[in-house]
């Protein structure tokens, strides 16, 4: 993701004054042609795009309405009774 530079240090770095002196040399940047993206382009790109607070409560709210998980709970009856019966095997 690109990083952002406050404007007030672009400004400590490159006072108006030196800018003036410097922007007629600066080539100006390629143009770039938009579009030919598909839509999985664009969603995969959305949730870097978002602010992280807005994605983790977009997630929330999604995780929210998910049904409970039903599924019973494995039992551990059978693991404990292969466990006793090792156990009485060794000397």
């Amino acid at each position: 993701m690109i990083s952002t530079v406050d404007e007030r240090l672009v400004h400590q770095w490159v006072p108006d004054e030196l800018w003036e002196l410097v922007a007629p040399l600066v080539p100006p940047p390629p143009r770039r042609p938009q579009g030919g993206g598909t839509r999985t382009t664009l969603y995969k790109a959305l949730p870097e795009l978002m602010a992280p607070e807005q994605a983790k409560a977009r997630l929330a709210a999604q995780i929210g309405v998910l049904p409970a998980d039903q599924r019973a709970l494995p039992s551990v009856e059978a693991y404990d009774k292969l466990l006793t019966q090792r156990a009485a095997e060794q000397p």
